[in-house]
């Protein structure tokens, strides 16, 4: 798995899915990173009017929410475990070129 020295951001894998006509999609391997309060902001592509909230507390992206302790800081361990594990199990290996 190749990593940006730059950036920190590893090359998407192709995973195997479940959405019907989909088997596969590319995903973005790099894990989670929290900041210094603990929240890790995610917005939803699919709707991009929506706008930015904490991936695990669910505040939405405000200066005041930025500022403040994310409340559910210590699950980025574990979301990012069972993440990796996933992928890990979906993977599609390439085969010789």
């Amino acid at each position: 798995m190749s990593t940006d020295t730059v950036t920190g951001l590893q090359a998407p894998v192709q995973v195997r899915t479940d959405v019907p006509g989909r088997p596969f999609t590319w995903i973005d391997p790099t894990p989670y990173r929290a900041d210094e309060n603990g929240h890790v902001w995610t917005f939803n592509e699919s709707e991009p009017c929506t706008g930015a909230h904490c991936l695990l507390c669910c505040d939405d992206h405000s200066p005041k929410a930025a500022a403040r302790r994310c409340g559910e800081a210590e699950l980025i361990i574990v979301i990012n475990e069972c993440r990796a594990a996933w992928i890990a199990e979906h993977r599609v290996e390439e085969g010789p070129r």
